[in-house]
């Protein structure tokens, strides 16, 4: 007779907002690395088009800001999926479950 095996489900650290937070907070974009790497490269283009292209302090704040709420947005949401794989069905129990 097929024994199922049991599946446990996968599950991804959360990370924690606060910690990203000051991490955006003290170092910028390369504190988003914490969260997300994709959001730290963005936003490293970001205010680098704006300090050079603006000259401005003010947009490279918005950035800076910007910057903070992508990171704790992207922690909070961090392993809050959680894989479960579904167990195989096999022709044993398919031709079981046909009777």
């Amino acid at each position: 007779m097929y024994r199922a095996q049991q599946h446990e489900p996968i599950v991804a650290e959360r990370k924690s907002v606060g910690l990203a937070l000051v991490l955006v907070l003290y170092f910028g974009p390369f504190g988003m690395l914490y969260s997300t790497a994709l959001g730290a490269i963005t936003m490293l283009a970001a205010m680098a088009v704006a300090m050079f292209y603006f000259e401005n302090m003010f947009f490279y704040a918005v950035a800076w800001l910007i910057g903070m709420i992508w990171a704790c947005v992207a922690a909070s949401w961090s392993g809050a999926n959680t894989v479960q794989p579904r167990p195989e069905c096999t022709d044993a129990e398919e031709s079981s479950a046909a009777r």
